[in-house]
């Protein structure tokens, strides 16, 4: 149960984050800058996904097995 909580923390944090991300980005990015760079945009904001799932993954991961550790 911990696990699969943690989990779903993870992957709304993830989600969240992302789209707070690509709001700022937006905000911050005048009408036209965003006409020119919108696929830029899609692909900044799909690495930076990838990168961030894959460090909330990992840190996941290892609070899982610390906790693991403790409890054994």
């Amino acid at each position: 149960m911990k696990q699969n909580k943690l989990f779903v923390l993870g992957f709304t944090m993830f989600i969240f984050v992302t789209l707070f991300g690509g709001l700022i980005m937006i905000f911050l990015m005048p009408i036209q800058e965003i006409r020119k760079n919108i696929q830029i945009f899609y692909n900044g904001l799909y690495l930076f996904g990838i990168i961030q799932g894959i460090s909330i993954g990992m840190i996941i991961t290892i609070l899982s097995a610390t906790k693991k550790k403790v409890n054994t």
